[in-house]
């Protein structure tokens, strides 16, 4: 088996990663990348702090670092000269002028916590060895806390590494070759940071080319929207004459031409645009079924966006499966505001049951009107019987009846009538009932 040299083994993974320009062989002057493609932008907030020592040589203003001149005995590392502010917008651009190999060779932020030196003697990834970095490596993969994830593409000779870190929101997003790769780390905000590269690669060289500071306005939130969406990029190229209002600081925000819009436009896996679980339909809105916004590993140690919100990805697919498994149905799942309900025929049980009822109804109203018949039938007697009585009582009113007379009469009927009933004590004795001792009248 043949091992190849450094050299050999980046000339054969030439095509791994994606040059800004297509240079050619007339191009490179002892390895190094002699053209000044991307460079149009002559804009500089900071530069390239000068450090002690032999690991790294500063040119061109202090733009060109050029790493580990003779050999490589571990880990270099160069910070900027100025701290990156709260509440602005900081957006550079490193071109990449020598190929690259070994180790690591990163590219982020860090705070005034970094000795950039303690690791000279060491070969690592130094930019998110700890929880004061974040560090995005030619090799594709971002670290934090020693916590690292798959990002975005390879990056290597003739590439243009853009890193756009939003003090405002705490987010750090990066560009290769004016593209964005999507939102890499959050909760920075509130932290004294500072622009840091590194690398453990000899004679690795880095450019420079633009570094910008600016302030939260309009049109930079219009145009990171618009270059999302296919539809507001063609609405913006229809616009004569808009393209020369924007600013030059916001070269990087500009939407592709109308030719690159045939490529799929993806969005980050961490988008912006976030919408409560409440909104979308058919998604369970409990504790255990809610997703987070953020799924890289250091989301437990930074702030995270609310649970209660999604990704505008995931939105659109929750949407479009909703509307999959509905599309045959008049409503969606357990909700009437979207689409409203509409009749359905009734079953044949739920019919009898109806007849049933209004059979019964019927015979109600039946007996009611018989009771009524039967009321006004009674209220007629009792009015013939009241009319009777007033009658009577005036005949009685005629009659003078002695009441001496009267009970005497009755006493006597009633002797007469006990007369001839014998009753029979405990003791056999026998007596009529009129003259018994019992009775004591």
């Amino acid at each position: 088996m043949t091992l190849l040299t450094s050299n050999k083994l980046c000339e054969s993974l030439r095509l791994d990663w994606e040059s800004f320009c297509s240079y050619q062989n007339s191009d490179l002057k002892d390895g190094k990348l002699q053209c000044s493609c991307g460079e149009t932008y002559d804009i500089f907030k900071w530069q390239w702090e000068q450090q002690a020592g032999n690991l790294h040589v500063l040119c061109h203003d202090d733009r060109e670092i050029l790493f580990h001149p003779i050999y490589s005995s571990g880990t270099a590392a160069m910070r900027g000269n100025d701290v990156l502010k709260s509440n602005m917008h900081y957006y550079w651009e490193i071109k990449i002028l020598t190929k690259l190999y070994g180790t690591d060779v990163m590219i982020g932020v860090g705070t005034s916590k970094i000795t950039l030196n303690e690791r000279q003697y060491k070969f690592c990834s130094m930019l998110g060895f700890d929880d004061q970095s974040w560090g995005y490596s030619y090799r594709g993969i971002i670290q934090h806390d020693k916590m690292i994830r798959k990002y975005g593409s390879v990056f290597g000779l003739g590439s243009i590494i853009g890193v756009h870190l939003d003090m405002c929101t705490g987010t750090l997003e990066y560009f290769l070759n004016r593209k964005s790769l999507g939102i890499a780390f959050r909760g920075l905000k509130n932290r004294e940071l500072y622009p840091m590269v590194c690398s453990t690669a000899a004679q690795s060289s880095m450019r420079l080319t633009c570094s910008l500071s600016l302030d939260s306005t309009l049109q930079m939130k219009c145009l990171m929207v618009i270059k999302k969406h296919p539809r507001l990029i063609r609405l913006y190229h229809s616009i004569p004459g808009l393209s020369r209002l924007i600013k030059t600081e916001y070269f990087w925000l500009l939407p592709p031409k109308l030719e690159d819009l045939e490529e799929k436009i993806d969005l980050t896996f961490e988008d912006e645009a976030v919408l409560p679980l409440s909104t979308i339909v058919g998604i369970n809105t409990t504790a255990r079924h809610r997703k987070r916004m953020r799924t890289n590993k250091w989301s437990l140690y930074e702030p995270r966006a609310d649970p209660d919100h999604v990704s505008y990805r995931d939105f659109m697919r929750k949407m479009a499966n909703s509307s999959r498994s509905n599309k045959n149905e008049n409503n969606c799942k357990g909700c009437n505001i979207h689409r409203p309900s509409r009749p359905r025929s009734p079953s044949p049980a739920v019919v009898n049951d109806k007849e049933n009822i209004e059979n019964l109804i019927g015979d109600i109203e039946d007996n009611f009107q018989e009771a009524i018949r039967n009321l006004s039938s009674t209220i007629d007697s009792m009015r013939e019987v009241s009319d009777s009585t007033a009658s009577t009582s005036m005949i009685y009113e005629d009659i003078d009846v002695d009441g001496d007379t009267a009970m005497k009469s009755v006493e006597e009927d009633l002797n007469l009538n006990l007369g001839g009933i014998e009753v029979e004590h405990f003791d056999g004795l026998r007596c009529n009932l009129s003259d018994c001792c019992d009775n004591e009248f």
